[in-house]
């Protein structure tokens, strides 16, 4: 199962996306467990990348809260889910950039298996862009 979470993972963050880029994620157990992985923004659709910008949801009722950091360069952005459970994303985090690799590293409050979705955008400055967008898959701890 661990092999076809991770292949799922992979093949999510390593295709092109599209113009919204969602999926859904697990966090195991561990009060330490992290993921981490790259998004690499190009000018591959015809407008160089501004900023990645991110949002998180915690799909898991009573469990821990999960939080998103974006590192490009220097630049720290990082956005966490304030309500587990319920519809709404967190806040919206801008990490400017350019092109190039962004890592993200997602997190949790503490002990106890979570399930959350993340949005992924690359945006020209404008924000009305998605420019090209692939991944690597760093650290996946279902």
């Amino acid at each position: 199962m661990k092999a076809l979470l991770r292949t799922t993972l992979a093949a999510l963050l390593l295709s092109p996306f599209a113009a919204a880029h969602t999926f859904t994620l697990s966090l195991g157990p561990a009060a330490g467990a992290v993921d981490y992985f790259g998004v690499i923004c190009s000018n591959e659709s015809g407008a160089d990348t501004d900023h990645l910008q991110m949002q998180v949801r915690t799909e898991t009722v009573g469990g821990p809260l999960v939080s998103v950091q974006v590192r490009k360069g220097e630049v720290v952005t990082n956005t966490t889910d304030p309500i587990n459970g319920d519809a709404e994303f967190s806040q919206v985090t801008n990490t400017p950039g350019g092109n190039g690799l962004y890592g993200v590293t997602v997190t949790k409050t503490g002990a106890g298996s979570v399930v959350f979705t993340l949005t992924v955008h690359c945006l020209n400055k404008a924000g009305d862009i998605h420019t090209g967008t692939d991944g690597v898959v760093y650290q996946y701890q279902p």
